[in-house]
């Protein structure tokens, strides 16, 4: 499922095409300068942007509240400043819900999402309208609230075509078709993953496109028409090459591995495991890493190795990062 961390300040966003995006250490040195307070919290929300470590960027978050409320008092209710200003707010209060969902803080999750989601309501913000009510569909989703998440993930679509905002869009039917894939209602996932296979294609987003590939790769899986699952996984496979992202690829190749698993293929699987293995422990993906290592324990327990099949590794990461699996007797097994 896609939930994004959001940071946007509408009067200055024309700033944001003037800053090294890519570079974070040159956005950093740019903090240290006398920038107006405007420009500093579109570089912070920048560095929010970027900055993937949890434990990083809810310092930047706090930060442009900070910035944006102390500039509430020097402007004039209603100008354009201010409401940017407000706006600022706004998408920190979401960032925060982002943060409280990440840690279990579910209650807290949602009101800080109502929270904004009125804000953005007031400012006619639809686009990040339709972020929100994405998230709290994702949160609804997780709670087993079935009904009210794909309540929200249609409200998100109807917003997100209205706005021509494809790539929220296309993230949203993602999220639409894996809650109908859960269900077991194919038809209906197949048509959502399509549409976001063809947007995010228009969009030239190969990286999307590779996901979407594996997540139809896995309604097939689960179908077990493993033949067509093989044949969306190398798709997938071969999108993440053209862009060389590794992560993607471990993934597909542990997606790969699962197949030849269930086809009872354990030379096949273990190739692919392998593979996935490497990769995963090359960019230190301890969570995908411990998955690999999981699926080895399933295979050779096929194989009757029973010695290798409870490889003590694949417990310590499994302990390590309390990964919700249930492992009886080395048959479980991990699609990533």
């Amino acid at each position: 499922m896609q939930v994004l961390r959001v940071f946007h300040i509408s009067l200055f966003g024309l700033l944001s095409l003037l800053l090294p995006s890519q570079n974070i250490d040159s956005l950093k040195q740019l903090l240290k300068t006398n920038i107006h307070d405007s420009m500093r919290c579109t570089v912070l929300g920048k560095l929010i942007e970027f900055e993937s470590d949890d434990n990083v960027w809810p310092a930047y978050n706090e930060e442009v509240m900070r910035i944006a409320q102390k500039n509430l008092e020097l402007y004039k209710p209603g100008s354009r400043i201010y409401q940017s200003f407000r706006q600022s707010i706004a998408n920190c209060i979401s960032n925060r819900a982002y943060l409280s969902m990440s840690r279990g803080n579910i209650s807290e999750a949602i009101a800080q999402y109502n929270q904004s989601l009125e804000m953005n309501e007031e400012f006619g913000n639809k686009k990040e309208q339709a972020n929100i009510i994405n998230s709290l569909g994702i949160i609804f989703q997780n709670q087993g609230n079935i009904a009210r998440a794909i309540d929200c993930y249609h409200r998100s679509i109807m917003l997100q075509e209205e706005t021509g905002d494809r790539q929220g869009l296309a993230y949203t039917l993602n999220n639409l078709g894996t809650i109908y894939k859960n269900q077991k209602e194919y038809d209906k996932a197949i048509e959502a993953y399509d549409k976001a296979l063809k947007i995010l294609t228009e969009l030239n987003d190969m990286e999307g496109v590779g996901r979407q590939y594996n997540n139809i790769g896995v309604l097939y899986g689960d179908r077990s028409d493993y033949e067509k699952a093989l044949e969306y996984y190398q798709k997938g496979l071969q999108k993440y090459k053209e862009v060389n992202f590794v992560k993607g690829m471990a993934g597909t190749y542990n997606n790969i591995g699962f197949i030849y698993y269930r086809q009872e293929k354990s030379e096949a699987a273990i190739e692919n495991f392998e593979k996935s293995l490497k990769m995963r422990e090359e960019i230190k993906d301890r969570e995908g890493t411990a998955y690999t290592l999981a699926n080895f324990g399933s295979v050779y327990f096929q194989k009757k190795q029973y010695d290798k099949s409870l490889d003590y590794a694949a417990w310590e990461w499994f302990w390590n990062f309390r990964l919700k699996w249930i492992w009886t007797r080395g048959l479980g097994i991990c699609e990533s």
